[in-house]
């Protein structure tokens, strides 16, 4: 029997996927048996093109938020970016979320702690709280999708948006950390 390795990338998100639904389920339960109200939603479907756009005009390229609390998820977040070509995501740790990467097009170099990885269109990378990570494209652009949980890189997200509202200054190193700092993620190593 021949194994088709060219849908594992795919199989691991979809774990990924009903773990956290069956974690999601768990932490309804329990907020129901709290007596906690839980924000009611149908779902919904996006297109390629729909979601939050933000940081549209920053040299790095834009994020779209698709899934967070705000649009009712409250286990987790999830978005695309786009990077600009020979642009990065500096190199930062999610105090208390895990997230994962899927890199749809493009290619480039992650870091996980300080080890280097060649990534290009299907490279998964698991990245558990509390690991430095970092991606960098290539003389092409690349097109990521993030996911995390907890949620709350969504609304760092916003927050750098607001920050730079007019989208014609780059916030400082020390501007950024300040906002990272408030959802429990560093950019300083």
């Amino acid at each position: 029997m021949k194994i088709n390795y060219n849908i594992f990338p795919e199989i691991i998100i979809l774990t990924f996927f009903i773990s956290l639904v069956f974690f999601a389920c768990d932490q309804n339960k329990k907020a129901i048996t709290k007596g906690e109200k839980i924000k009611p939603t149908k779902g919904y479907v996006l297109s390629r093109e729909e979601g939050e756009i933000l940081m549209d005009k920053s040299k790095r390229g834009n994020i779209k938020i698709k899934v967070s609390p705000k649009t009712g998820s409250q286990n987790f977040a999830m978005g695309t970016q786009n990077l600009s070509p020979n642009s990065k995501v500096p190199l930062h740790v999610h105090g208390t979320a895990d997230e994962i990467l899927f890199v749809h097009k493009g290619s480039g170099t992650g870091f996980l702690n300080s080890v280097s990885h060649q990534i290009g269109p299907g490279t998964t990378i698991f990245i558990p709280a509390g690991t430095w990570h970092s991606i960098e494209s290539t003389r092409d652009s690349m097109e990521i999708l993030w996911f995390v949980s907890p949620p709350g890189l969504d609304q760092f997200f916003r927050d750098l948006d607001s920050a730079n509202v007019s989208g014609t200054k780059s916030l400082t190193a020390e501007e950024i950390e300040e906002i990272a700092r408030k959802h429990g993620d560093s950019y300083s190593p």
